[in-house]
């Protein structure tokens, strides 16, 4: 369920960058990511919770990888523009390589239950409180394309 909200989050993420900015999507996609992580993990027991859930942290999953490489771009000078995005993609896969470290620590060293399955999935909702840096979501400069297009079509 995940891959099929990333695959509407990434046609989405055109439509909300275009009409909110890059940093304004950004912070969206962290919501959605918490509240779909959320509703996961307070399934209680129900299976259509769980796959709403999923869906709904997909939505911010596929928008992630829309909205901040266009960002990054924006923002980053000429000379390591190329870098800043390389450097996304290898957090990216970085994140994915710790995933199945943390996935194989749980299954090693916590038994089976509750406690695993909120070990393996509930450090889903870690990523969207880092992110974009440690410096905080909300104290990021804003992206540059909006004074841009106003001064455009003036």
């Amino acid at each position: 369920m995940v891959n099929i909200g990333s695959v509407g989050g990434a046609f989405l993420a055109f439509l909300v960058c275009d009409r909110i900015g890059r940093l304004w999507a950004t912070r969206q996609l962290c919501l959605l990511w918490i509240l779909g992580i959320a509703i996961f993990m307070g399934n209680n027991g129900s299976l259509v919770a769980v796959n709403a859930g999923r869906f709904i942290a997909g939505l911010g999953v596929g928008q992630t990888t829309v909205a901040a490489p266009v960002y990054l771009t924006e923002i980053a000078p000429a000379s390591v523009r190329g870098l800043a995005t390389c450097f996304f993609t290898g957090a990216v896969y970085m994140g994915i390589v710790l995933a199945y470290f943390a996935n194989s620590g749980c299954a090693l060293n916590l038994s089976d239950g509750y406690a695993r399955w909120n070990g393996e999935f509930g450090r889903g909702s870690l990523p969207e409180h880092a992110l974009p840096g440690p410096e905080g979501k909300w104290t990021i400069p804003g992206d540059i394309r909006g004074p841009l297009k106003i001064a455009y079509d003036d």
